[in-house]
């Protein structure tokens, strides 16, 4: 009777929890219809497969049997929990893998043949002043708001400086800026009219790759005269302003926008209230005139750095534990956010993407295009976890909305597809990181054959 009485007792708190999770779970799907309504409504199919359906499962199944009268809610309970605290036990570990940045550049390294550099970017830069004896060098960093009550707002990194900027397969990638703070050889800028300009992010410029790897260094094997105004941080917006502050007076034959399918709307959102960045979009005559205002652009961002910079206290990089516990990767642990990410589900922050700003971003770059007989080609970058996956809704839009505007459309899913390995393309292999050195060669090459035969290989 006592041991009747013990099991009773142990499926009634069993039930308890069981209803508790069913509460949470109507509440949390309550949230995703009307929180995220708008979402939801862009884009159902993928909102109902990463959300919809699995909340909406588990809701009615802990409900039905939270509210069942049989007594079967320890067994239930005890099935529920040893399908969920593995998954969530594994999302823990690619937080945790995240994380590690370190341990990801050394294996990089060991990978690739590289020697590893375990400084940080003030000590790389302290050390790099000290050979010569310049104080011309600094890390990498970027104006887009710091001067917006200034009403200007800058593209590249500072003018005739050594930039140092990450480190993600064992050097650091240090170059020396040209004269409008871009990765270029500073005599490209005398050309009458240059053959190919990019436009980019992070991707484009060549970020965390030692000089000479970068993609822009493959393509000039080709095309010398090749100039490359990729910025790390560049989002839709950011490349319009660079092609109509430098493409418009340098008049390319071809421009290359190259569109990074993992972050670039986010950064778009982000960005959608900066009256500057507006002007862009909806005033056919703004520019802010940088190419003639090399100078002073230099003169602001060497007195930012000096003063706002180089002033920092430079703060010791936090424990793992500290890294991992936080508010932003709690957020991404009960989403599974890394897990859907590592499944192709997901490529962004989750926010609402404005669509409609987009087209007009993109409707305003070809007409900029058109105006100064320059051939404008979008190409797509993909991120490693969109590789051999059929393209998310978001992509769809975007490369539905380009073509609408009979834009030429490159996707480098393509070539990338047909490559082994395609993870080696990248530094951090599957998880992340830019372009590893093969990564930027393979998307030289398909670029490069692409703009010879005029279409896809």
């Amino acid at each position: 009777m006592d041991g009747l009485q013990s099991l009773s007792r142990a499926d009634r708190i069993c039930r308890r929890i069981i209803q508790l999770m069913a509460i949470a779970a109507l509440l949390l799907l309550g949230y995703v219809i009307i929180g995220r309504f708008e979402e939801l409504r862009q884009h159902f199919s993928r909102m109902a497969a990463v959300y919809l359906l699995p909340i909406g499962s588990l809701a009615l199944l802990t409900t039905v049997i939270g509210w069942s009268r049989r007594p079967i809610h320890a067994l239930a309970l005890t099935v529920l929990l040893s399908l969920l605290l593995p998954i969530y036990a594994f999302e823990g570990w690619l937080i945790v893998q995240y994380e590690q940045t370190e341990a990801k550049v050394m294996q990089a390294a060991q990978r690739l043949g590289y020697p590893y550099d375990g400084r940080t970017v003030t000590e790389v830069v302290t050390a790099e002043r000290q050979r010569l004896a310049s104080d011309r060098v600094h890390s990498f960093f970027r104006l887009v708001t710091a001067l917006e009550h200034e009403q200007l707002m800058l593209l590249g990194n500072t003018p005739r400086h050594r930039i140092v900027y990450c480190n993600e397969i064992g050097p650091y990638m240090i170059f020396d800026a040209d004269r409008h703070g871009f990765n270029n050889p500073d005599l490209l800028w005398q050309q009458q009219r240059p053959d190919l300009m990019l436009i980019g992010d992070s991707y484009t410029q060549g970020a965390c790759i030692p000089d000479g790897k970068d993609l822009a260094s493959s393509i000039r094997q080709a095309i010398p005269g090749t100039l490359n105004l990729g910025m790390g941080g560049n989002d839709p917006f950011l490349n319009l302003a660079t092609l109509v502050e430098y493409a418009v007076p340098m008049r390319p034959r071809r421009v290359l926008w190259f569109h990074f399918a993992g972050n670039d709307l986010s950064g778009m959102m982000g960005n959608r209230n900066h009256p500057i960045l507006q002007r862009y979009v909806n005033d056919g005559h703004f520019s802010q005139q940088l190419l003639q205002r090399s100078d002073e652009i230099e003169q602001r961002m060497v007195r930012f750095y000096r003063e706002q910079i180089a002033t920092q206290p430079v703060e010791p990089r936090r424990p793992l534990y500290q890294r991992v516990l936080t508010r932003g990767h709690l957020d991404h642990w009960w989403r599974l956010y890394f897990l859907r990410n590592r499944l192709g589900l997901v490529h962004w922050s989750g926010e609402t993407i404005d669509f409609d700003l987009f087209r007009r971003i993109m409707q305003r770059a070809r007409d900029v295009a058109v105006e100064n007989h320059i051939e404008l080609t979008i190409v797509n970058v993909p991120h490693v976890y969109q590789i051999g996956k059929p393209a998310d809704g978001a992509q769809q839009q975007v490369q539905s909305i380009v073509q609408s505007l009979s834009l030429p459309w490159y996707d480098l899913l393509l070539p990338f597809a047909t490559v082994t390995n395609p993870a080696s393309l990248y530094a951090f292999q599957y998880s992340g990181g830019h372009f590893s050195p093969a990564g930027n060669q393979q998307a030289a090459q398909a670029v490069l054959h692409h703009l010879s035969s005029g279409g896809p290989p």
